[in-house]
């Protein structure tokens, strides 16, 4: 996953990534 790259530096991006798109 692209995300997989950036979960460190971007984790609070990607917290609020999966909580936005925990529907999809």
């Amino acid at each position: 996953m692209w995300l997989t790259g950036r979960l460190m530096p971007d984790f609070k991006t990607i917290a609020n990534f999966r909580k936005d798109n925990s529907k999809a």
